[in-house]
């Protein structure tokens, strides 16, 4: 087993799941709620994100590390003894395309803050509290036509996926008071062995991958390809990420009026494959937060003053790669294959 096949499923996972959401909410296929169940709450939520053309919020990301310090090399130790955090808030909209992201990730003791800003044509980041003009396909997201659309919808239907049926326990907590707006609250565990079948269905569709990956990069980020992965690999990575992965749990609170998604919950946890040596690591726990307000209020984005040419940016990097790795500069430097990691 190649444990990079594990974390390509794992990538994979999120990037399908994204996608698969995306096509139900760039179409009309999935009706409104015609009742208070909790599958209807939430394909009226789904089916309600088409008419969101702003929002603005923030999102916070912590891994909590359970380990033997007597077993976890000196060199990592710094990166497990506190929790990794990537944590901020965003500001975006669609017409006219605009986008404003501050977040901070904090890892071994150190924070690196970065910052996104995107005006229409033109996009900035900043490093150091420097603002550079960036090109705006290294930042921005894939956007797909109509008849991509419809192409999406139709492979997933006809590989029967259905991100509704990913829960196996849906439920309705209550009605809950999210700020300042009334909502429905439901929670859920993922099936997890639903989830995986079907990412893994979508990863062997080659006109799939090839639909919402065009340029190859996500299947050309390994260098034997995503296609080199056997069947019975994939089976037995599904097999290991299930074995992983212990009580996830989904909250999710969706507006009364209108449908809407305001807030997500996620925490996990999760366990090293039994018979491999992580060096000390016992478990790692997974809490995920995402707050959305200003639902389609005018958003106003200012292009940062005073930012330098993107050629600086990139002399920058070349000049000082921690500018850019921050606390992630140890683990850069460090061989994870000695450390086990």
């Amino acid at each position: 087993m190649r444990r990079r096949s594990l974390f390509l499923i794992i990538t994979m996972l999120l990037v399908v799941a994204l996608a698969a959401v995306g096509c139900g909410t760039a179409s009309n296929v999935i009706p409104a709620a015609a009742d208070d169940s909790p599958e209807a709450i939430l394909a009226a939520a789904v089916a309600g994100a088409q008419d969101l053309t702003a929002a603005s919020g923030s999102f916070s990301v912590a891994m909590m590390y359970d380990f033997d310090a007597t077993k976890v090399p000196e060199e990592a130790r710094a990166y497990v003894e506190e929790p990794m955090t990537v944590a901020g808030t965003f500001t975006s909209g669609t017409e006219p395309l605009q986008a404003d992201l501050d977040l901070a990730l904090t890892m071994g003791g150190e924070t690196m803050n970065v910052g996104v800003k995107i005006v229409g044509d033109r996009g900035w980041i900043r490093m150091l509290d420097q603002w550079y003009e960036a090109p705006l396909e290294t930042m921005s997201e894939p956007t797909f036509d109509q008849a991509q659309i419809a192409e999406m919808i139709r492979l997933t239907k006809e590989l029967g996926v259905d991100p509704i049926a990913w829960f196996e326990d849906l439920t309705l907590v209550g009605e809950e008071t999210v700020e300042g707006v009334a909502t429905y609250h439901l929670s859920g565990t993922p099936d997890l062995a639903r989830v995986l079948a079907d990412v893994i269905g979508l990863m062997e569709s080659e006109e799939f991958m090839e639909l919402i990956d065009p340029d190859g990069a996500v299947t050309g980020s390994l260098e034997d390809g995503m296609f080199a992965i056997g069947a019975d690999e994939l089976q037995e990575v599904q097999n290991q990420i299930t074995s992983m992965l212990k009580d996830p749990k989904v909250d999710i609170w969706v507006t009364k009026d209108g449908g809407i998604l305001r807030k997500v919950d996620v925490v996990a946890h999760f366990t090293p494959p039994a018979g491999d040596d992580y060096d000390g690591l016992n478990a790692i726990d997974l809490k995920l937060g995402l707050l959305i307000t200003g639902i389609n209020q005018p958003v106003s984005v200012e292009p940062p003053a005073s930012a330098l040419p993107s050629e600086a940016l990139e002399k920058a990097l070349a000049d000082n790669p921690e500018m850019f790795l921050g606390p992630l500069m140890g683990l850069y430097d460090m061989d994870l294959d000695d450390v086990g990691y």
